[in-house]
């Protein structure tokens, strides 16, 4: 028994010492003061900014080269939502080694994290309360469970804090699986050809998105989103009507709903 307490001693403090080998230092922060970035014009709206509830100081204004938590230095912008902005950002202070079975170069090559930060409108009750469910699901530590891997995880979560109140704010990994990690989880680690037919079917012909969720005067509606998507799929069944909250702003008591959406006029019916 001894020996064996030995043993496990050993390889701990031989895995320690290589986990401190293979990690990186910290990152300095990189000045995108000199960057040629095209500017765009003040006046014209983009984005969150054709939302029809926006208002300047309801979204925090991130800037390209702006660290958080003297972490998290923004690069890029990945998209926005109803109520909140998307960042990809490199982690300064974390990184991970990429092992491979035989390193070609020496040290092995090791490249820093990317997360996905998200910054949400200031003061909004569902920011906290999304925060407080991820703290949640990462306090129950199920690891035993086949779902686990599929289920997006708040990495660190955080507030920018202003006179005028608060944005709360989730870090996360930047992407899910990936379509390399997939195949390697297939047998023949190949992807199948119906998957790969499916994903790229519409972009290779339609050269356009399949859903635009823009009325008229190219702002987004939910009303058009709506529209387009029962056009395409047909109408929702009569219960996801009945237990949606939103249903009444869209349909009737009969489950009727007539709007006219980017593809002309559409009569929606039960």
């Amino acid at each position: 028994m001894a020996s064996i307490f030995r043993l496990s001693s050993r390889v701990s403090r031989q895995f320690s010492t290589w986990r401190t080998l293979l990690q990186r230092p910290a990152s300095p922060v990189r000045d995108f003061t000199q960057s040629n970035f095209t500017l765009l014009d003040s006046t014209e709206k983009l984005e969150e900014e054709t939302l029809s509830w926006y208002t300047p100081d309801s979204f925090y204004p991130v800037k390209i080269g702006e660290v958080f938590q003297s972490r998290y230095q923004v690069i890029g912008k990945l998209g926005y939502g109803g109520y909140s902005t998307v960042w990809l950002c490199r982690d300064l202070q974390s990184a991970y080694p990429t092992i491979k079975q035989q390193c070609e170069d020496s040290p092995c090559s090791r490249q820093h994290a990317y997360v996905a930060l998200k910054v949400f409108e200031r003061n909004f009750a569902e920011g906290q309360r999304e925060t407080e469910i991820y703290h949640h699901l990462n306090s129950l530590n199920i690891v035993d469970h086949a779902g686990v891997k599929l289920i997006r995880k708040a990495l660190d979560s955080f507030q920018i804090t202003f006179a005028e109140g608060n944005f709360e704010c989730l870090v996360h990994p930047p992407l899910g699986m990936s379509l390399y990690d997939f195949r390697t989880q297939l047998r023949a680690k190949v992807l199948p050809e119906k998957i790969v037919k499916l994903t790229l079917t519409w972009d290779l012909f339609q050269q356009g998105h399949l859903f635009y969720a823009r009325d008229s005067d190219k702002k987004s509606s939910d009303a058009h989103h709506l529209a387009e998507m029962i056009a395409i799929m047909g109408p929702p069944p009569k219960e996801v009507i009945q237990n949606s909250v939103y249903a009444t702003e869209f349909f009737d008591g009969e489950g009727l709903y007539e709007l006219r959406s980017s593809r002309g006029p559409l009569l929606i019916i039960k």
